[in-house]
């Protein structure tokens, strides 16, 4: 059983052991886990190396969701002109939108579901 839930900062996920009823595995009990894939902080270089979140273990995912890079709120993102004007990254639309990460290697956001599941 997969329990979606949110802290201050991000959403957290918990897997609960389905096995045996009333027990946590492990890995949900230290609301941590092993991840096997070095880029499980950042969505952009997870993409960019041609691994598809398809095939990664559910323990890579747990890791992806609660280990994923959040910048500093006071962070200055950087800046791309675009039709004349200066865009970039806003730091308020990761409380706005629970289900967006942001991407350093890429300078963008991203829907974490979708990454994890389409």
């Amino acid at each position: 059983v997969v329990t979606v839930g949110e802290d201050a900062h991000q959403p957290v996920v918990v897997v609960d052991d389905v096995s045996s009823p009333g027990t946590r595995s492990a890995a949900s009990a230290a609301n941590e886990t092993e991840s096997t894939n070095p880029v499980m902080d950042d969505v952009g270089t997870l993409l960019d190396s041609g691994t598809s979140c398809l095939t990664l273990s559910s323990a890579d995912k747990i890791a992806l969701v609660n280990g994923h890079f959040v910048p500093d709120q006071s962070v200055n993102f950087p800046k791309t002109v675009m039709n004349g004007s200066n865009r970039s990254f806003r730091a308020a639309w990761l409380t706005t939108y629970k289900w967006l990460v942001y991407s350093k290697s890429q300078d963008g956001g991203y829907c974490l579901p979708c990454v994890l599941f389409a």
